[in-house]
């Protein structure tokens, strides 16, 4: 067998290697596996160019669902994002050489770093890691006689700067003025959206919405209260609590909910 020419570099000498016929070709030298200069040509000539198996699709199901794969170049993270996609990006912030996540697991978001002086802001539309949601379910499963579906969990494990809402009601922000209609969801969508432009002018997200307790002054109005409310809580899992009272502060309110929201750090 030919052996590789000293005078060549080693990957000159891979390079040689490559245009013998295959009787005369020789296995790679020791010296390429420290060689930086064959870890570049090798990043860029394979690892750059190739696919690689993370798993089945089947193990990231629900939005949120993550986990880490360690690549040539550098870990990388795979999530399911909001919309179903099944993404994968650098574990690693570099500007700040920070980790976004460990292991695999389900999350909500991304906590990105900030970064550093003369460095790009983060892009507000890239999905951020923020609490971890304990047991999540919804609740066409654990109500199936009702018609329902909310994203919910049992717990949420969250830390940041707190954001407290006053229970919301079918008013104008503004000028404290009912809405005109005495119909549980059109109240329910004016109670979200307050709670939701509440969460923004604080700096967060309804992705931040850690949890809600919902005031109902009749329970006939439970499924469409929660059914409206579901819609703003599309994959975000908060927990929930439920409670019917005899009166709201007005006779024409017929829900309430205040909400408590965490920013993460």
């Amino acid at each position: 067998m030919t052996r590789h020419d000293p005078a060549l570099s080693p990957t000159a000498g891979l390079r040689a290697n490559v245009a013998l016929p295959l009787g005369q070709a020789v296995a790679m030298p020791k010296s390429v596996d420290t060689l930086a200069e064959f870890a570049a040509l090798e990043q860029r000539q394979i690892f750059a160019r190739d696919r690689f198996c993370t798993g089945g699709t089947d193990a990231l199901r629900a939005p949120g669902d993550c986990l880490i794969m360690e690549i040539p170049g550098g870990p990388i993270l795979v999530l399911r994002d909001r919309d179903g996609h099944v993404p994968a990006m650098s574990k690693v912030c570099r500007h700040r050489i920070s980790t976004l996540a460990e292991g695999r697991g389900t999350t909500r978001a991304i906590i990105r770093p900030r970064p550093a002086r003369n460095c790009s802001p983060p892009d507000p539309e890239r999905p951020t890691m923020a609490h971890t949601r304990i047991r999540k379910f919804n609740t066409r499963d654990t109500y199936p006689e009702q018609k329902l579906d909310n994203d919910l969990c049992q717990a949420v494990v969250a830390r940041g700067t707190m954001i407290f809402l006053r229970g919301q009601c079918p008013q104008d922000l503004d000028t404290a003025r009912n809405i005109n209609s005495h119909d549980p969801v059109e109240q329910t969508h004016k109670v979200m959206q307050n709670i939701r432009q509440l969460i923004e002018e604080s700096g967060g997200r309804m992705e931040h919405l850690c949890k809600v307790v919902v005031y109902l002054t009749d329970v006939r109005h439970r499924e469409a209260v929660y059914r409206t409310m579901g819609e703003y809580i599309k994959g975000v899992h908060p927990v929930s609590t439920g409670v019917v009272v005899t009166a709201l502060a007005r006779p024409d309110w017929l829900v309430e909910i205040d909400a408590t929201a965490m920013i993460p750090d």
